[in-house]
């Protein structure tokens, strides 16, 4: 119970729908399903995006000011179910890893354009709350998280399912 609060399963259907549009237009308009490598990158996918949601709290949670000491322990999950502050950060540490190892082995069996979707897709996860400054508290917070989300994770879900029939060209995006 406290893990969905924490990862914020209500969400994750902003990941899930670009998936399975970019699943949907490879049997369109290809024919084509991977069906192992779509199932991969869409656990890779899902968990990654847990480690992220996860990472914000945690973020928040640690962040917290001493003025924010009420927030801090009546609204973040951490502070409300007294949840380990150590546990959360091992729990983010072996989802984004699991991701990150799922999504190598995609490399593998796909191609480099891959590796540079997803180190781009990791960069913004990572950097939407980490660091003296996370993009989600700037005004392009919501861009980058709807360009990763939204269109790049729709391209990534093509592309492992057409890369031996279609290459990846910009003709292939209009």
């Amino acid at each position: 119970m406290f893990f969905l609060e924490l990862v914020e399963a209500k969400a994750k259907i902003a990941s899930v729908w670009p998936f399975f549009m970019g699943l949907f237009f490879s049997y369109y308009v290809f024919g084509q399903v991977n069906w192992p490598l779509a199932i991969t990158f869409f656990v890779a996918m899902l968990l990654f995006n847990m480690a992220v949601d996860a990472h914000d709290n945690y973020s928040d949670y640690r962040g917290a000011t001493k003025e924010a000491a009420e927030w801090k322990q009546k609204t973040n999950i951490i502070g409300v179910h007294h949840l380990s502050v150590k546990l959360i950060r091992n729990l983010i540490i072996v989802m984004a890893g699991s991701a990150a190892i799922l999504g190598i082995l995609l490399v593998i069996e796909t191609s480099w354009p891959l590796l540079i979707m997803g180190l781009f897709c990791f960069l913004v996860g990572y950097f939407y709350s980490a660091g003296p400054r996370p993009i989600s508290t700037t005004p392009f917070g919501e861009a980058f998280s709807g360009l990763t989300m939204g269109f790049v994770i729709t391209l990534i879900s093509v592309y492992i399912n057409t890369f031996p029939v279609e290459p990846l060209t910009w003709p292939l995006f209009f």
